[in-house]
């Protein structure tokens, strides 16, 4: 039986004593990250806070380039976040009969829906089924084409990398589902992000998202203008979604295009 961290162990040549380490939480760590085909160097000693200030971050792409300096970290610090938490939950809302499937998973990380997925399906994907992958460069996209790329080599996934020049994804199909758990509060354009992806989503399509840290609770990358934008941007939903169903604590909203 195959080990949560087999992944990683392989890609970073480490222990899974050593990836336990490296990916569990606590306030003030600065673990020494092994090094990748991807990221040679990447960094030591520093917290995530650490890391964030030791740059300007003003600008849209400073601020996105932080998860391309954090190297290694958030695909360590994902792989723990919510280790135990069943993707197939997902499953219900997904027609792997209809024509066309195409589920976007944005703001993407290390892919756990999509990987997911592979792994029920050991790498079988049917040709009716696309999926889209969003967020910024980093070693956390680098790792997720790997290990997709090794389980399913004949798929076609669809990677989006968000820079400034390109703050929004040219989806090639229509969409029929999002997932965007623990993206809004770091986006710095949530209402156009929401928009585009509602404009590129079929009718009744579904998005499961959250939107963590209410009010003024913002900093390093919970970013001000998430917060500046967050009423605007749930105005937007609630007039062209509604909700039908919740997940977790309900802080996992599910939504459909009315």
């Amino acid at each position: 039986m195959s080990h949560w961290s087999d992944e990683l162990c392989e890609y970073y040549n480490i222990t899974p004593e050593e990836a336990l380490e490296l990916g569990t939480r606590s306030k003030g760590r600065r673990p020494n990250f092994p090094s990748s085909i991807s990221c040679p160097n990447p960094p030591q000693g520093k917290t995530f806070e650490e890391i964030w200030d030791e740059k300007p971050r003003d600008t849209f792409q400073q601020k996105m380039d932080f998860y391309k300096d954090c190297g290694p970290w958030q695909v360590f610090r994902q792989t723990q976040y919510r280790l135990d938490f069943d993707y197939s939950v997902y499953f219900p809302h997904f027609d792997f009969s209809k024509d066309s499937l195409c589920i976007l998973e944005y703001g993407c990380g290390i892919t756990h829906l999509t990987n997911h997925i592979v792994n029920k399906l050991d790498g079988n994907i049917p040709p009716n089924v696309k999926f889209i992958l969003v967020d910024v460069p980093g070693e956390h996209m680098e790792y997720a084409k790997w290990r997709l790329k090794k389980k399913a080599p004949n798929v076609d996934f669809e990677f989006h990398e968000i820079t400034e020049k390109y703050p929004l994804p040219e989806f090639k199909s229509k969409i029929d589902f999002t997932l965007m758990t623990d993206v809004l509060e770091h986006l710095p354009n949530p209402f156009d992000v929401i928009k585009n992806i509602t404009e590129h989503s079929n009718p009744k399509a579904k998005i499961i998202e959250t939107w963590h840290h209410e009010g003024d609770d913002y900093g390093y990358a919970d970013l001000e203008e998430a917060v500046l934008q967050r009423d605007e941007t749930l105005k937007y939903m609630e007039e062209h979604y509604k909700i039908v169903g919740t997940m977790g604590a309900g802080d996992i909203r599910v939504r459909e295009i009315k």
